[in-house]
């Protein structure tokens, strides 16, 4: 790494960003889990027919507050940061559908570079900042068919967001002052759309989603600004073609009583068609859930909801020495409800690891905690 490295992820400052992954409340205390689990509380954007079961109105909004431990062969730091990364709410209708709008992020980039390459009168600073995301407003529909049938579509209409890089450069050797500043911003728009179905077996139920690949739309700005005992200025723009990949995912949940339940899911996304050097991606995930009973002998009154769960994906990104850089984490949380079943306070911990220094240069260690509420309208 550099001398001086922020980052969102350490890795997130290349393609899109980093994935951030749409998980629901309770899907991030199960390990990112829950493309089944059609019980009308189901939030995740994940697979929209989980919008089928849902039979009274409720909203959500999701913060994030994460602590990352950077290291390289050199140095080893540590970075804080917190967002807000979904609101959603959620709207049945009496035919046993539900509509469902929001606003949450896709990708996520936030990295400060500060590095001292050349050599003799060519030696500078070199400085990067990259901040910023893509982000959609996500329209779905969910709709039960029959007695154990849901499906759903939903659009990520991409308008929001954007990302910005600032480049600089500053010679040490030269005599007279010279400073050079280049500032790209990338905005989007274009949509790519989601397909899922469940079906359910008794106490088991079986996902599957399918979301194909997207061309979306990115105009890029580039201003540049050189300093050299006077001040030149000139900008362009140009737009072009931004692929995201399609992803087949499928999950299961089983639920053996009303209090315990258990997910497994798995993702595979085509990153490897977006560009060049990309890897394709998996994610396999697992969770379980325990909802205590109300008075119980350890002489809780109250009805909560723990979680727990475990998941390993790889990500796309391009790196020096062609291995893919891959993720790992383990989950817990705990939901505590609101008076007169009006809503839900859940926090998580999700403590993981990714990247490696013999292979990527650089491993980060991350410690995220998720606040969130959830309504209900009576």
């Amino acid at each position: 790494m550099a001398d001086q490295v922020h980052a969102g992820s350490i890795f997130s400052f290349n393609g899109q960003g980093y994935p951030i992954r749409r998980l629901g409340p309770r899907a991030y205390g199960m390990g990112g889990t829950g493309r089944a689990i059609v019980d009308g509380q189901n939030f995740s954007s994940f697979n929209p027919a989980l919008l089928g079961a849902f039979r009274k109105p409720g909203v959500y909004g999701l913060f994030t507050l994460q602590r990352r431990n950077v290291e390289d062969r050199r140095t080893s730091r540590a970075i804080a940061d917190g967002d807000v990364t979904g609101l959603k709410a959620v709207f049945p209708f009496r035919f046993r559908g539900a509509l469902t709008v929001g606003i949450e992020g896709l990708t996520d980039t936030d990295v400060t570079v500060v590095d001292t390459v050349g050599t003799g009168g060519e030696q500078h600073l070199l400085g990067l900042n990259g901040t910023g995301g893509i982000g959609a407003v996500v329209i779905g529909f969910g709709q039960k068919v029959g007695n154990r049938l849901f499906l759903g579509a939903q659009a990520d209409v991409m308008v929001v967001g954007t990302l910005t890089e600032s480049w600089s450069k500053d010679l040490l050797n030269e005599s007279s002052a010279f400073f050079s500043l280049d500032k790209v911003t990338r905005s989007q728009k274009g949509a790519q759309f989601t397909l899922g179905g469940v079906f359910t077996l008794g106490n088991l139920s079986l996902a599957g989603v399918f979301k194909p690949e997207a061309s979306i739309i990115q105009t890029v700005r580039i201003e540049n600004r050189l300093t050299t005992n006077a001040i030149t200025e000139n900008a362009q723009e140009t737009e072009r073609d931004v692929l995201f990949p399609a992803t087949y995912a499928f999950g299961l949940a089983y639920a053996r009583t009303i209090r315990w339940m258990a997910a497994l899911d798995v993702e595979y996304a085509a990153w490897g068609d977006t560009g060049p050097g990309r890897h394709d991606t998996t994610e396999i995930a697992a969770g379980i859930q325990y909802q205590t009973r109300p008075g119980n002998a350890r002489g809780i009154g109250r009805r909560y909801d723990l979680m727990a769960g475990v998941y390993h994906r790889s990500l796309y990104f391009e790196t020096a020495s062609g291995d893919p850089v891959n993720e790992l984490g383990a989950t817990v949380g705990v939901a505590f409800p609101f008076s007169r079943d009006s809503g839900t306070f859940r926090w998580t911990l999700e403590v993981g690891r990714r990247g490696d220094k013999q292979s990527h240069g650089a491993r980060e260690t991350f410690f995220k905690q998720t606040f969130s509420i959830t309504g209900w309208i009576q």
